[in-house]
């Protein structure tokens, strides 16, 4: 199942958009001596914490371009794989697909993940 952010608007492909506009504003401090890799990893951690979500392992991978990152979407749709595809709703990359989070799962669950995306490389 995909979940997709068009315009402050949640649709999901399995039912009728639930329109869901931003309340809140989280902002995450990442030290500048890290590497850039690493500094996305911790991003997310203390998103995913500062949240409210368990502890989760982050792991970063980069695509090469929009096209690729829709059609990683579309692969996890397929291996019914739920994911969020960020799609700007404004400035520089409005209406461009910027990122895609694959919704946490089981450590011991990750394989179904692995089939999908193995060959990428992680972000460094």
């Amino acid at each position: 199942m995909c979940i997709q952010c068009i315009d402050r608007e949640r649709e999901s492909t399995s039912g009728p958009p639930d329109i869901a506009s931003p309340t809140q504003v989280l902002y995450t401090l990442i030290r500048a001596d890290f590497p850039h890799g690493t500094q996305i990893a911790q991003a997310a951690h203390a998103a995913s914490e500062a949240s409210g979500h368990p502890p989760t392992i982050v792991v970063a991978l980069a695509v090469p371009d929009e096209t690729s990152l829709r059609q990683f979407a579309e692969a996890l749709g397929r291996a019914s794989l739920t994911h969020t595809l960020i799609v700007e709703d404004a400035g520089p990359f409005a209406g461009q697909a910027t990122a895609l989070g694959i919704h946490p799962t089981s450590v011991a669950q990750r394989g179904a993940i692995r089939k999908v995306t193995s060959m990428l490389p992680l972000v460094k």
